[in-house]
Parts: structure tokens; sequence; C-alpha cells
């Protein structure tokens, strides 16, 4: 018995109540769509969370340039000195206190708004994170890509002849394959998900069952 997984999900691989369905739908996984959709996403998501922590400090530091100074409680006398009682001084440090107060709990609400923005798309890289190296594993690892070009010279003319013969090579190709090899080739195809996978797919599936060793059970 060899474990196949289910195609590429995203987030880690080994913890399914963890992931997510993609933010858009993957029609194949190959070196385009990774340069092209997934790797642009991981960026933007990049620039938005630097963005918002950028903007939220430039608020903050705002706020506290701005912040109305406590101004001295007391009496000016005649003679110019400013007379203040023990009352005087614990109304002025009152003052002080409280307009702190305003200024942390205003800093608080820009911060809890920023955790609300930040979060969502830390997780989402964290997700995309632990996918590239499913992708690394499974994909769009050395073996896998040279693999996949040696099989896509094996596709003669697109007409049902040159099907035929793909899905002969193919056939002839697999026989002498061992189970684990099977198994590799037959997640790469689960992974892949594309129209051209599908005559190695069918083409494995036949192998399992009609060939001399059938390695999974359903």
């Amino acid at each position: 018995m060899l474990e196949l997984f289910p195609r590429v999900p995203f987030g880690p691989a080994n913890d399914p109540g963890s992931c997510v369905p993609w933010p858009q739908l993957v029609s194949k996984f190959d070196l385009q769509w990774l340069k092209g959709t997934f790797v642009q996403d991981q960026r933007t998501r990049l620039t938005r969370v630097q963005e918002g922590i950028a903007s939220a400090q430039t608020h903050i530091d705002k706020l506290k340039a701005t912040a109305p100074q406590a101004g001295k409680v007391g009496v000016l006398a005649p003679n110019g000195n400013f007379l203040r009682t023990a009352n005087d001084h614990l109304l002025e440090e009152h003052i002080r206190t409280n307009a702190a107060q305003q200024i942390v709990r205003q800093i608080i609400e820009i911060r809890n708004g920023l955790g609300k923005l930040v979060q969502p798309i830390l997780r989402d890289m964290s997700r995309a994170s632990l996918t590239a190296d499913t992708l690394r594993q499974r994909v769009l690892d050395k073996l896998s890509c040279m693999s996949r070009a040696a099989l896509s010279s094996l596709a003669g003319p697109d007409s049902r002849a040159g099907f035929a013969a793909l899905k002969a090579n193919y056939a002839t190709m697999l026989v002498h394959l061992s189970a684990i090899e099977l198994t590799a080739y037959a997640q790469r195809c689960i992974d892949d998900g594309g129209a051209d996978a599908l005559p190695l797919l069918d083409s494995i599936v036949s192998r399992i069952f009609v060939g001399p060793r059938k390695i999974v059970d359903s």
C-alpha cells in the first residue's frame, strides 16, 4: 500500500484542517503559473502588510505630535509669580494622566485595526510558504520536471492516432516501473490536474489494476 495524496492544498499538506481553498482556482501547477500567479500573490500580500504597518505607524506618530499638552493649573500673582497649591498639582497631574490615557486608547484602536488587517494576510502568507514546500516536493522537483519534459516529447499530433500512440508509449514505459515509481507518477498527475496528465493517469490506473502487481485498493 502506497498512499496517494489529494491535489496540492493551500496550506500544510499534513494538516488538512488548517488549509483553505485556493484564492484563485488553479487549472495547472507549472512554472508559468508559479511565476505569474503564485509568487505575485505572495508579493502582493507582503506589500499590503508593509503598507498597513507603515500607515498605522504614521497615524500613531501624527497622533502623538498633535496631542494637546496639559497646561499649568494655578494663579498668576500681580508680581508675575505663578502660585500653585497642592490641589493644583494634583489637578494638573490628573489632567496630564487623562490626556495620556486618551492617546493610549487611540493607539490601541489603531493597532487593533491593523491586527484585523494583517493577521489574515500573514496567515495566508504562512499557508503559501507551506504550500511552496509541497510544490517543491511533489510538482516542481528536478526529477518531476525532467520526467514531464521527457513525456512531452512522446506526444504526437493532436489526433486520435497520436493519442493512441501516446497511450501505447505510456503503457510500454509503465510496464517496467516499480510500485513506488507508479505512485510517484500518479501523484504528479493528480497534482497537475491538466488535460495532458489524463492519458498518463489513465494508463497508470490500467497498469495498477490490470498489471501483475496491485499497489492500491481503490
